[in-house]
C-alpha cells in the first residue's frame, strides 16, 4: 500500500558498476529498423500503476543495464513508444531478445525468478482453455441449450475455477521461497481469498524474503484482514471534532456499549441518503447501550459540518478531512462509503460492515 513505495531504482539501476557485490547485467538486443536513438525507460509497479525509475538509450540495436537489486523484482522496459517488455530481475546475467514490433514476446534468459513468473502462466494456459472452450459451447450452440445444460456448463466452468485456483495456490506453497510468490499472490488471488487460508500461505513465506516489498505488501494486507475479522479488538486512531479538539475512537468504543462507527461524506450521496435511517434508530436506541460515531471523509471542513447540520446527525463525528487519505481508510480497507462497523461493548469486531438496514434488525435483536 502507499506508505511500503519502494525506494528509487535509479539508485539501483546505473549503466556501469565497480562493486564486487552479486549484481545484474541486463544485455537488450533488439531487432527492427529506426531503433538506434529510442529512449529507453524503465518502470515498476506501485499499487499496478508504472513508475518511471530509469532511462538509456538504444546504440546498434542494444542497450546493457547494470546494477543490482536487493531483491528479485518486476519491471516494465518500454522502447519509444513500444513495450513493455515484462522483466522479472534478479542479481544475474540476463539476456533479452525482442523484435520492436512485438515486445511482449520478448525471449528472456539468465533470470530464475522470470522463468519462475513465465512458468506460473504456462500453469494456468490448461485451465483457461477449458474455460474458453466451456463458454464457447454455450455462446456457439447451434440448438438452444435448456436450463439443464446450461447449468450443467455453469458448474463445469465453476469446477474449472476451483482447480485453478488450487493450482495457483499449490504455486504459492511450492515456491515460498521466491519473491515471485507474493508478487503473484498480490495479484490475483489475495483479495479474493478467506482469512483461514491466506495467513497460512503468508505465514510460510522463507525467511529470505520477508523483507521484500511484495512480501511485505501481502503482510500488511494479512495484517489489515485480521483488524478487522469478527472478534478482533478494534484499532484506535486519532481526529479531530467538529470543534476542532483532538478525538480518538477509543474515547467511544470498548467503553461498554454497542458502538457503530460509520464512514461517511457530506459528498457522497448514498450516505446522505442512508442518514434518516440512522437517525431514527440512534434516537431509538440510544439509551440503550448504543452509540454511533461518525467519521468523515470530508475534504472541506465547513462541507462536513454543513452537513451534519442539514443531516441533523447528534452523535459524536470526527475527521482528518483527507478525503480518501484518511487514516482509517487504510486501517480498516475501507473502499466505499458509506461503510459502518459495529462494535461490541468490549470493543471487538461484531459486523464488519454493516448497513443500515442490517443495523435495524440487528439492533433489535441485541438490544431487546
Amino acid at each position: 500500500m502507499k506508505k511500503l513505495l519502494w525506494l528509487p531504482f535509479a539508485v539501483l539501476l546505473v549503466l556501469f558498476s565497480c562493486s564486487s557485490e552479486p549484481s545484474f547485467k541486463v544485455r537488450f538486443r533488439i531487432e527492427g529498423e529506426n531503433v538506434d536513438g529510442q529512449r529507453v525507460r524503465i518502470a515498476m509497479l506501485d499499487d499496478n500503476v508504472p513508475r518511471f525509475v530509469d532511462s538509456t538509450v538504444v546504440k546498434g540495436n542494444e542497450f546493457v543495464l547494470r546494477g543490482k537489486v536487493q531483491f528479485p523484482d518486476f519491471y516494465l522496459v518500454y522502447i519509444g513508444n513500444n513495450g513493455p517488455v515484462e522483466l522479472f530481475l534478479e542479481n544475474s546475467r540476463i539476456t533479452v531478445d525482442c523484435s520492436i514490433d512485438s515486445l511482449s514476446q520478448a525471449e528472456v534468459r539468465g533470470s530464475a525468478s522470470h522463468d519462475l513468473f513465465t512458468s506460473f502462466f504456462e500453469g494456468m494456459e490448461p485451465y483457461m482453455e477449458r474455460i474458453q472452450a466451456a463458454r464457447a459451447s454455450l455462446s456457439e450452440a447451434t440448438v438452444p441449450l435448456t436450463d439443464s445444460q446450461r447449468d450443467s456448463v455453469y458448474a463445469g466452468i465453476d469446477n474449472i475455477n476451483k482447480d485453478l485456483r488450487k493450482s495457483m495456490l499449490d504455486f504459492f506453497r511450492t515456491h515460498n521461497n521466491s519473491v515471485v510468490s507474493p508478487f503473484l499472490l498480490n495479484h490475483t488471488l489475495l483479495r479474493e481469498l478467506p482469512l483461514n487460508e491466506l495467513k497460512p500461505i503468508v505465514d510460510q513465506f522463507a525467511p529470505e524474503i520477508k523483507d521484500s516489498r511484495h512480501t511485505l505488501r501481502v503482510r500488511e494486507y494479512l495484517d489489515m484482514k485480521m483488524r478487522t475479522v469478527v472478534g478482533a479488538q478494534f484499532t484506535d486512531f486519532a481526529m479531530s471534532d467538529t470543534t476542532g479538539n483532538p478525538v480518538k475512537l477509543s474515547d467511544y468504543v470498548g467503553k461498554g456499549k454497542y458502538v457503530l462507527m460509520d464512514v461517511w461524506a457530506a459528498w457522497c450521496a448514498p450516505c446522505r441518503a442512508a442518514n434518516p435511517t440512522l437517525v431514527a434508530l440512534y434516537n431509538k436506541y440510544r439509551s440503550r447501550n448504543f452509540e454511533i460515531v461518525g467519521v468523515s471523509l470530508d475534504r472541506e471542513r465547513a462541507a462536513w459540518l454543513k452537513g451534519i447540520r442539514d443531516d441533523k446527525l447528534t452523535w459524536p463525528q470526527m475527521s482528518d478531512v483527507k478525503f480518501w487519505q484518511s487514516e482509517v481508510v487504510e486501517l480498516y480497507d475501507i473502499n466505499t462509503i458509506p461503510f459502518a462497523i459495529l462494535f461490541d461493548p468490549e470493543g471487538k469486531v461484531l459486523y464488519y460492515p454493516i448497513s443500515a438496514s442490517e443495523l435495524e434488525k440487528v439492533l433489535a435483536d441485541l438490544l431487546k
